[in-house]
C-alpha cells in the first residue's frame, strides 16, 4: 500500500507511541536494520523500527539481571504496588 495514504486516527495515534527496545527504563533504538511494519487488516504502513543486534539483546539480559534482584528483594505488596 503506498505511503503516501491519508493516515487514519489509529495512524496518527501510533506515530506518538515510543518505538524501539525497551531497556533498563529507557526506549532506544536498535542496531539493526529497519524493518516496516503493516497494517494485518489493509497494509497500511503503521511504522518504521529497527531490530535489535546480539549487542541489544546482551544489554538487555544485562539491565535485566541488575533489575530482578531488587525485585527479588521486594515483599509481595510492593511487587503488586510496583505493577498497578
Amino acid at each position: 500500500m503506498p505511503e503516501d495514504q491519508p493516515h487514519s486516527p489509529v495512524v496518527d495515534a501510533l506515530s506518538r507511541v515510543p518505538r524501539g527496545q525497551f531497556v533498563a527504563g529507557a526506549f532506544r533504538t536498535g542496531g539493526g536494520a529497519l524493518r516496516a511494519v503493516h497494517c494485518p487488516s489493509d497494509g497500511r504502513l503503521l511504522a518504521k523500527i529497527e531490530d535489535a543486534v546480539a549487542l541489544d539483546l546482551d544489554e538487555a539480559v544485562a539491565a535485566a539481571a541488575v533489575a530482578q534482584r531488587s525485585w527479588a528483594d521486594m515483599g509481595p505488596v510492593a511487587r503488586g504496588m510496583a505493577l498497578k
